[in-house]
């Protein structure tokens, strides 16, 4: 039978053993008394006492004596000083996350492990650990005033069916702050972007499996990131726009998977980045379909007119007869997926929402171009 061992770099003591009592251990085994390891040390008695009741700290100084009077490495007793000083803050650590436990019913931490955002645990006090190490911040006040920062000032619009969670929007936008630090960025170039728009427009025609990492790729070569984060339960935001560091950041949820909802969402956005000031935070919910906000109003038409040019679109619709044959031509004659033209005529309210679905491709199952 194989005993199987802890590796020491594993264990964690459940008390914090001050060095004083090895001191203590050793003085007893020798017959020496803290007045005569005192005297060879040449220190007061008083500071010896401290010393071996853990009212004092060793010190390079005091554990080099150490090794002359008791001829046991300095090495050896800086090492216990700082397993000490390690584990007595470990164990206060762990009692103040204790205290702080009831603030993880506030995070949907199960959903948090499937994403791999988190470590799985039951331990409450791990939960509130694993959370501060996600967020970067020191502790749960730290984390209230870096949500109301991080969500509290942003420009956003609340749906008519959906409640917003600020808690959900600041670990989703986390997510994306994560996947930016990984990406290598040119600096931002916005008179290059705006060159690029018919490069990225062309890119609706390409299957989403090739379309999406060349469009991460276009869009980092002018300095902008894209981004797919996956969507939290009940959280309706389409997308994101905002600056981190010099860099514009567009992060698309995926929450509607048709080719009309992704293209569109993605040119609001690069309409917010190219037509608005930099440093301002766009984030697109789920809403009624007239905008609220002279932005949001700008890079609506932004988006409609660079994928469907208005001149051509007053020509498609003069005649307010649409058949799957009218739609296909139309759309091979401007070069953009059938799609999106019945994504656009579904909005605008000249065909219902049920009609030509199957002319829209679907994102479901494509890869993230993250």
């Amino acid at each position: 039978m194989v005993t199987r061992l802890i590796p020491p770099s594993k264990y964690k003591s459940p008390v914090a053993i001050p060095p004083g009592e090895t001191i203590k251990d050793i003085l007893i085994s020798r017959n020496m008394t803290q007045g005569e390891l005192a005297t060879r040390m040449g220190r007061p008695n008083q500071e010896i006492s401290y010393l071996i009741n853990g009212k004092r700290a060793i010190t390079p100084v005091t554990a080099k004596q150490l090794e002359y009077v008791l001829g046991i490495k300095s090495s050896f007793w800086l090492n216990i000083e700082r397993d000490y000083q390690e584990t007595l803050a470990r164990l206060e650590e762990e009692t103040r996350l204790t205290s702080h436990a009831s603030h993880v019913k506030n995070f949907p931490y199960s959903e948090m492990v499937k994403l791999g955002l988190v470590e799985p645990t039951r331990k409450p006090e791990l939960k509130a650990e694993n959370l501060l190490n996600f967020f970067r911040v020191a502790d749960f006040n730290a984390l209230e005033n870096h949500l109301h920062l991080r969500v509290g000032a942003s420009l956003f619009r609340r749906s008519d069916k959906f409640s917003l969670s600020p808690t959900k929007l600041a670990i989703w936008l986390r997510m994306g702050e994560i996947e930016f630090d990984h990406l290598k960025l040119k600096p931002f170039n916005p008179a290059r972007f705006k060159k690029q728009l018919p490069d990225i427009r062309s890119l609706t025609l390409v299957e989403p499996e090739h379309s999406l990492p060349e469009l991460k790729r276009i869009c980092a070569e002018s300095g902008v990131a894209l981004l797919c984060v996956p969507e939290l339960k009940g959280l309706p935001v389409w997308a994101i726009t905002r600056l981190l560091g010099k860099n514009p950041l567009i992060q698309l949820s995926f929450r509607y998977k048709t080719i009309d909802h992704f293209w569109f969402s993605l040119f609001h956005e690069i309409g917010h980045v190219l037509l608005h000031k930099k440093g301002d935070f766009f984030i697109d919910f789920e809403q009624n379909e007239k905008a609220d906000n002279n932005p949001d109003d700008e890079a609506n038409s932004f988006a409609s007119d660079v994928l469907i040019p208005p001149e051509q679109y007053r020509k498609l619709v003069s005649n307010k007869q649409f058949t799957a044959k009218i739609i296909q031509d139309f759309a091979a004659e401007i070069d953009i997926p059938p799609g999106i033209v019945v994504g656009r005529l579904q909005h605008d309210g000249l065909v219902r929402f049920n009609y030509f679905n199957d002319l829209k491709i679907s994102f479901s199952g494509t890869t993230s171009p993250n």
